[in-house]
């Protein structure tokens, strides 16, 4: 987690129901073990944001996975949770622990669709690989 996150959840914590900030920290301690200790701080304050009622940041950056066939855009399952889209995730994307990649042509623009009726803009960062080793995780399964 990096050092401008915790400042962003210390600030909102004072503000929100503190029921929820420990359930969000304890969500976080498991998101970070299962990611290796890492964790996208862009999108998890943008979800302490909307679900404490402050207003979301206007703009996110999110990566867009590609190869010769297709594209996934990378995200979390908590970021689906948070938006009450990860029940609508076909078997068509693939998750591995809490990260998600979402399928282009109905899962992606699902999650697009849900930060856009926010407000949110995402800005899209590419990355293209020949064979993408996304093909070789195991599909979406919403319940893991």
């Amino acid at each position: 987690m990096d050092e401008n996150y915790v400042r962003r959840v210390i600030i909102i914590s004072w503000q929100g129901d503190q029921k929820f900030i420990e359930d969000f920290f304890k969500e976080c301690v498991t998101v970070m073990m299962e990611s290796g200790g890492k964790l996208d701080a862009q999108e998890s304050s943008v979800e302490l944001l909307e679900t404490c009622g402050e207003k979301a940041p206007a703009e996110i950056q999110m990566d867009f996975c590609i190869d010769s066939g297709h594209g996934w855009l990378k995200t979390t399952h908590a970021t689906l949770r948070r938006l009450k889209i990860a029940s609508e995730i076909t078997r068509f994307s693939y998750r591995t622990g809490e990260t998600v990649y979402l399928e282009e042509d109905v899962d992606a623009p699902a999650l697009i669709n849900a930060f856009l009726e926010r407000g949110i803009k995402i800005n899209f960062t590419r990355h293209h690989q020949n064979n993408s080793p996304i093909r070789d995780l195991p599909p979406y399964n919403n319940d893991v």
